[in-house]
């Protein structure tokens, strides 16, 4: 019996010195506990202000560029950015009237080149021709933005012109 008693003793004597850190290990357990929560939070919380800076600044750097082709004349390449930025709200509308007009200008003159090169016969490419250069009018009949409308009327006289 000497030898069970030897044992029981030793157990006791184990659980006994632990007795007292029960609780401390409880409040380090809860302590690390919040702070990994914290830390999660906080980056959480981290990445999503970076995300949400980056989409501010790529938003309005889109409309800066758009606005740069804008006033550089380039509207080929508005046309690009608008599709490439996916511009579809207001703030683009005026971006977008002129790009269009603009793709109907450049379409009218290949069609209009195109029949005088080679549509003798059946006037289909002077068809085509007629349509896109009715686009370009009605463009500027329907233009709301002053600074639109004196491109377009641009367009409209470089129609008149050169007798497209």
């Amino acid at each position: 019996m000497q030898p069970a008693d030897n044992k029981s003793y030793v157990i006791k004597e184990v659980a006994g010195s632990f007795k007292g850190y029960g609780k401390k290990i409880a409040w380090r357990i809860a302590v690390l506990a919040y702070l990994v929560f914290m830390i999660v939070s906080l980056l959480i919380f981290g990445f999503d202000l970076i995300e949400e800076k980056i989409d501010h600044f790529s938003k309005t750097d889109d409309l800066r560029q758009c606005e740069y082709s804008y006033y550089q004349g380039d509207y080929t390449k508005l046309l690009d950015r608008l599709h490439l930025y996916k511009g579809y709200d207001e703030r683009f509308d005026k971006y977008w009237e002129i790009a269009k007009a603009y793709e109907d200008l450049r379409l009218y003159r290949v069609w209009s080149q195109a029949a005088a090169e080679l549509d003798q016969e059946n006037k289909a490419y002077s068809i085509k021709a007629a349509i896109y250069k009715e686009k370009v009018i009605k463009a500027y009949e329907q233009c709301v933005n002053e600074e639109n409308k004196r491109i377009l009327k641009g367009f409209r006289d470089q129609l008149e012109e050169r007798g497209y």
